[in-house]
C-alpha cells in the first residue's frame, strides 16, 4: 500500500515551509544587518558556483526517487557509494570553477575556495531527499524545518559573537546541513537497511548523460551572477539581486502542495487528485505573491535599510519566481508520467525520445537565451547607466525569458494530462489576494514607521503582514467550499495525530 498521500504530504511540506521561511527571514536579517555590502554579494557568488560543485548530483538522485517510489532499494547504495564517488569529483570541480573566478574578479579567493566544504553535505542531503521523496516526502519538511532553526543560533555565534564574516555563513550553513541530513537518516532508516549494490552505480554511470545534460539548464541559470560579477567587475549588484531574491522567493515556497506528486505518478494509478493539487498551487502561490509585492519595500528595509533601492528589482522577481514555480510543478508532473526507464531494453534513442530528454532540453534553450541576452545588455550598458539599472534590467530579462517556456510547459502537461483548470476558484483566489493585501498595502503606508532598530521594526512589520494572511485565509473559508473542507481535513487530521 502507497504510504505517499499528495494532499497531506503537500500541506505538512507547505507549513514547515512556512515555519522555514520565520527561521529562514531571521538567519537572513542576520547576515544582511552583519555583512558589507561587498561581503554579502561575495556571499551571492558562492551559491552561484556551488551550482558548478553540484552538477554532478544529479547522477544519482534523478533515479533514486523513481526507483524508491517504484519499490527498488538504491536507498543505502546512494547514501553512501553515490555520495562519496560523485561529492568527491563535485569539489575538484567547484575548486577550479572558483580558482578562475576569483582571478576575473577582486574577490578574497581563499573565501570562495573555503565554501567548498558545503558540497559534501549537500550531495548527501540530496541523495538522502530523493530516497524520501519516493516514499515519504513528509520527512523532508522534517528535515528542512530542523536544518532551518539550526542556521539561526550557529549564525548567531560565527557572525555576531566571533565576527568571522562570510566564512561564519558558510560555518552556519554547513551546521544547518549536517542537522538537516541527521534527521534524514533517523527518520528514513529503514530505507538504509538493504545491502550495498554495485549494479546500481553501475546503471547510474551507464545513464549518467540523462542527468549530466539536464544539469546544464541548472548550470547556465546559476551563470548569471558570475557573468554580472566579470562583465560588471563588481559584486554589489550581485548583493542586490540576492536580497530581492530572499523576498521574491516566498512565492516559490508554494510548490511545496505538488512535492509529492512525481512519487505518486511514478508509483501510478489513478490522476484524479491533479486537479485539486493545481487548485490547492494556486491558493497558495497568489497571496504568497501578493504578500511579497506588498511588502517589498519594509521586507528589504528589515533585511538592512541600504538594499531598499532594490524594491524593483523585487517586483520583477516576484513574478519571475511565480513563472518559474509553476514551471517547475510542471516538469514534476511530465516526469512523473515518463515510464522509459522502467523497460530493461529501452536504447539510446527511446531515451532521447522521453521526456527525461526533452524537459530538460526545454530548460536548456531557456537558460541559453537568458545568458545570451543578459550578457548582451551588460556589454551595451556596463559604462553608460549606474548598477542599480543594470540589475534592474537583469532582474526584467530573467522574467521576460522564463514566461514563454512556463506556458509552454503548462500547453504540454493539458495535453498529456487531458488536465482542465478550475479557473472560476483560482480566479477567486486572485481576486481575494489583491483586494485583502491591496487594503494591507494601504494600511501600512499609512501607519508603519520606518525604525532602523530591527527590533522595533520587524514586531510592527509582522502586524501588517499578519493582517493580509488572517485575511485572505477568513475571506477564502467564507467564500469557497472547498477551502472549508481543507481546513476541517486539517483540523481533523491534527487531532487524529493527539490521539
Amino acid at each position: 500500500m502507497s504510504e505517499i498521500r499528495v494532499t497531506y504530504s503537500g500541506l505538512i511540506a507547505l507549513l514547515a515551509a512556512f515555519a522555514g521561511v520565520g527561521f529562514g527571514l531571521i538567519f537572513m536579517v542576520i547576515v544582511t544587518r552583519t555583512l558589507s555590502i561587498e561581503e554579502y554579494g561575495t556571499w551571492g557568488l558562492i551559491i552561484g558556483l556551488l551550482a558548478y560543485g553540484g552538477i554532478l548530483d544529479s547522477l544519482v538522485h534523478v533515479w533514486v526517487i523513481r526507483e524508491t517510489a517504484r519499490g527498488v532499494k538504491s536507498g543505502k547504495t546512494a547514501t553512501l557509494l553515490g555520495t562519496g564517488i560523485f561529492s568527491t569529483a563535485g569539489v575538484f570541480v567547484y575548486i577550479i570553477a572558483a580558482f578562475i573566478v576569483g582571478l576575473e574578479t577582486q574577490i578574497d579567493q581563499s573565501i570562495l575556495l573555503f565554501a567548498v566544504i558545503l558540497l559534501p553535505t549537500r550531495f548527501l542531503m540530496k541523495n538522502l531527499n530523493s530516497m524520501n521523496q519516493g516514499w515519504k516526502p513528509q520527512i523532508i519538511s522534517y528535515a528542512n524545518l530542523i536544518s532551518e532553526s539550526i542556521k539561526i543560533p550557529s549564525v548567531l555565534i560565527f557572525l555576531l559573537f566571533l565576527d568571522m564574516g562570510v566564512s561564519g555563513v558558510i560555518l552556519s550553513m554547513l551546521l544547518a546541513s549536517i542537522a538537516g541530513c541527521t534527521v534524514h537518516l533517523i527518520l528514513g532508516r529503514t530505507k538504509l537497511k538493504n545491502k550495498i549494490n554495485i549494479e546500481f552505480v553501475k546503471k547510474w554511470f551507464k545513464l549518467s548523460w540523462i542527468p549530466l545534460y539536464g544539469k546544464i539548464a541548472t548550470v547556465l541559470l546559476a551563470t548569471d551572477v558570475i557573468v554580472f560579477s566579470i562583465i560588471v567587475g563588481s559584486v554589489e549588484g550581485v548583493a542586490l539581486m540576492t536580497a530581492a531574491l530572499v523576498i521574491a522567493n516566498l512565492v516559490s515556497f508554494a510548490k511545496a502542495t505538488s512535492s509529492s506528486v512525481e512519487s505518486k505518478l511514478l508509483e501510478g494509478g489513478a490522476r484524479g487528485y491533479l486537479r485539486e493539487n493545481i487548485s490547492l498551487l494556486f491558493y497558495f502561490i497568489f497571496p504568497l505573491a501578493a504578500l511579497s509585492f506588498t511588502f517589498a519595500r519594509p521586507g528589504l528595509f528589515a533585511l538592512n535599510p541600504i538594499y531598499e533601492i532594490a524594491v524593483p528589482i523585487v517586483i520583477f522577481m516576484i513574478l519571475r519566481v511565480l513563472f518559474f514555480s509553476l514551471s517547475d510543478v510542471f516538469v514534476e508532473f511530465l516526469r512523473g508520467i515518463e515510464k522509459v526507464d522502467l523497460k530493461p531494453e529501452s536504447t539510446f534513442k527511446d531515451f532521447i525520445k522521453s521526456k527525461l530528454f526533452s524537459l530538460p532540453t526545454i530548460r536548456i534553450i531557456h537558460g541559453s537565451l537568458y545568458l545570451v541576452i543578459l550578457v548582451i545588455v551588460l556589454l551595451l550598458e556596463r559604462n553608460t547607466v549606474s548598477q542599480l539599472e543594470l540589475v534592474i534590467h537583469w532582474s526584467i530579462i530573467s522574467l521576460v525569458t522564463t514566461i514563454p517556456f512556463t506556458i509552454y510547459l503548462y500547453l504540454m502537461v493539458k495535453k498529456n494530462f487531458n488536465l482542465s483548470l478550475d479557473i472560476s476558484r483560482i480566479f477567486k483566489f486572485l481576486l481575494v489576494s489583491i483586494g485583502i493585501f491591496g487594503l494591507a498595502f494601504f494600511l501600512s503606508e499609512e501607519f508603519l514607521v520606518y525604525n532602523n532598530d530591527v527590533f522595533q521594526f520587524v514586531p510592527n512589520l509582522l502586524l501588517f503582514v499578519g493582517i493580509g494572511v488572517s485575511g485572505y485565509l477568513l475571506i477564502t473559508y467564507l467564500i469557497d467550499f472547498k477551502t472549508r473542507s481543507l481546513f476541517s481535513s486539517i483540523i481533523g487530521e491534527i487531532i487524529k495525530r493527539k490521539k
